[in-house]
């Protein structure tokens, strides 16, 4: 089945205030790396991540957690700051509570089915700029997302995107390789211009934020991406 992210030129085409995550607070700890605990399996998987926690709050949309031995808790659909401790967390969920802790640099996306979900973050322009990307995103996930895709242990967003099935009029765009767990891409066409950044944020899920400029109305929309299979 075809994942529709990259179609959002054509459906915006076809149905022809801003929301952007708040700053986080400046913080002492602002700049330690993220720990990641992975725990929609049998046990937790606990990583560096390569964000900083500051880095991490503004991805995810939120302020800095108080406390800043916080983690970002990942569990089944759910994705944010823990409330519980890891030790908690993993004998929760069947485990021994222990999690050794892996460097975020050694994760590689798995290969498998992939889904996702897209939610509009943004809109400015004319009046009638809001209902259209209202419509488009519905568009979007009301049509099937799922992609079976072979990573060959690289965060490669021209494999995800050839595995989606693109049709012609979608969206084909360019990708930069920034470092091991960031691509960012541009595109466009038909009077539209686009930009992706995407963000891996486990082996198990990533998030692709995309900013599409065209017919007057300039849209920030987020791609929710995780494996189901």
């Amino acid at each position: 089945m075809k994942y529709p992210g990259f179609g959002i030129i054509a459906a915006i085409l076809l149905v022809l205030g801003t929301g952007f995550p708040r700053p986080a607070p400046a913080q002492a700890d602002a700049g330690k790396k993220a720990m990641v605990a992975d725990c929609s399996g049998k046990e937790c998987r606990c990583r560096l991540s390569d964000l900083t926690l500051n880095d991490m709050a503004i991805l995810l949309g939120t302020d800095l957690p108080a406390d800043p031995e916080s983690f970002v808790m990942i569990h089944g659909d759910e994705i944010g700051w823990s409330k519980v401790s890891i030790r908690d967390a993993e004998i929760a969920i069947g485990g021994d509570g222990t999690c050794d802790l892996e460097l975020f640099e050694d994760w590689s996306p798995e290969d498998g089915t992939w889904d996702g979900t897209t939610v509009l973050r943004g809109v400015s322009g004319a009046a009638e700029c809001r209902q259209i990307g209202a419509m488009v995103v519905t568009m979007m996930n009301s049509k099937g997302r799922k992609a079976r895709v072979a990573w060959k242990g690289a965060f490669d967003l021209n494999a995800f995107q050839a595995a989606t099935k693109p049709d012609l009029e979608d969206d084909h765009p360019k990708w930069t390789q920034v470092d091991r767990h960031t691509v960012t891409g541009a595109g466009g066409g038909a009077g539209m211009v686009t930009s992706y950044k995407a963000r891996l944020l486990t082996p198990r899920r990533f998030l692709i934020d995309t900013r599409i400029s065209g017919e007057g109305c300039v849209f920030s929309l987020r791609h929710d991406v995780r494996k189901v299979d």
